[in-house]
């Protein structure tokens, strides 16, 4: 008796030890699926009653029907990573998400938690599974979330981001709770955050959310004259923008003070630019000056340098006595011509100097004879 209950033992461990377990069937299915329907097959005949082979036995024919199909080797590997990159480059037929549901039964609650529980580092990965899957959410929990974690890392909002989200059945309403949230906590938003808050009302619109609030259109009045102000302070209507300030609703301090900073700079540049005016009409006004000075300078040259010059110039002037005595000299040079002495006398008249007129008729009759 005894030997047989260690005989049956030694069977019993046998059995135990050489038997293969599930884990080594879906190991092997990935690698060779025939092979692991083979072990399947032997499995089931020593656990009939196990409830989910039924399910791995769909599994191992959906693998043996993608042998053929090296496109889509990856799903019987079952290698997420790969099916992350398939759905980011090509748009999945019905057959093959229902395939893919099949083989990564996880994904749909990857989906649903990169919306209820976004995480930097898993976001843009898992974000794509929502091409082929439509999780049920909770949008009051997803957009409050969401509006957190863009505010702290605005570049996940990508257009890629947008585009899968807003084909979404959901989509309408996770964007309308996204702008109520936005709209019930602006208080407790910081001003700092309106550009990026702005990008987040952007984004809840463009997948379909509706929401009418002054707090979303001041908000969006807040970031366009902000962003004015940022490009150039040249052409703006400063009455106009004072008066945007005043009218809104939300947080506006650094707004007003932007706008303070600019009145500011351009009083001191209107005051730099006036200086400098100045200062050239200034120079101007001396240049002109100089240029006055440098012309009668070379006037009175002229005038010492040329006689007839001169002449012309006392006579013009009434200085008639200086303007004969200047013709004077004109007449020694050329003592002979009977105009110039003629001339003289006459000049002589009109000074009143009779006697000197007196003896230049005398002295134009001796050249005569």
């Amino acid at each position: 008796m005894k030997s047989k209950a260690v005989v049956l033992i030694l069977i019993f461990i046998c059995i135990i030890g050489f038997s293969i377990t599930k884990d080594e069937i879906i190991t092997m299915s990935k690698e060779d699926p025939k092979e692991a329907w083979k072990l399947y097959l032997e499995y089931v005949l020593d656990y009939p009653t196990d409830t989910s082979l039924e399910s791995m036995g769909k599994e191992l024919k959906v693998k043996i029907s993608l042998m053929n199909d090296p496109r889509l080797s990856f799903l019987i590997k079952q290698d997420i990573k790969e099916l992350k990159n398939f759905l980011k480059n090509t748009t999945p037929s019905a057959t093959e998400i229902e395939i893919i549901h099949q083989l990564f039964p996880q994904i749909n609650e990857l989906s649903k938690n990169t919306l209820e529980k976004p995480e930097y580092g898993t976001f843009l990965d898992n974000i794509i599974f929502l091409k082929i899957t439509n999780p049920e959410i909770d949008e009051k929990i997803s957009a409050q979330n969401l509006t957190n974690f863009f505010l702290k890392y605005p570049t996940m909002l990508t257009y890629d981001v947008i585009n899968i989200l807003s084909q979404k059945d959901f989509s309408k309403d996770l964007g309308y709770n996204i702008l109520k949230y936005i709209v019930d906590n602006i208080e407790n938003f910081e001003e700092v955050q309106y550009p990026i808050l702005n990008r987040i009302v952007e984004f809840a619109e463009k997948i379909g959310g509706t929401f009418t609030s002054k707090y979303l259109s001041d908000l969006k009045k807040y970031v366009e004259l902000s962003n004015s102000l940022n490009e150039t302070s040249e052409n703006i209507d400063i009455n106009k923008a004072k008066l945007t300030i005043e009218n809104l609703s939300i947080k506006k301090y650094n707004l007003s003070s932007k706008l303070e900073n600019i009145l500011n700079n351009t009083q001191k540049a209107n005051i730099k630019d006036l200086s400098q005016k100045t200062s050239t009409s200034q120079n101007s006004s001396n240049n002109t000056n100089y240029i006055m000075i440098l012309l009668l300078l070379l006037l009175a040259i002229i005038v010492v340098s040329f006689k007839l010059v001169r002449f012309y110039l006392f006579y013009i002037l009434g200085l008639k006595k200086m303007a004969a005595k200047v013709y004077k000299k004109i007449v020694d040079k050329d003592p002979l011509n009977e105009e110039k002495h003629l001339k003289l006398a006459q000049l002589y008249e009109e000074a009143g100097m009779y006697d000197k007129a007196l003896e230049e008729y005398n002295i134009l009759k001796r050249i005569k004879i």
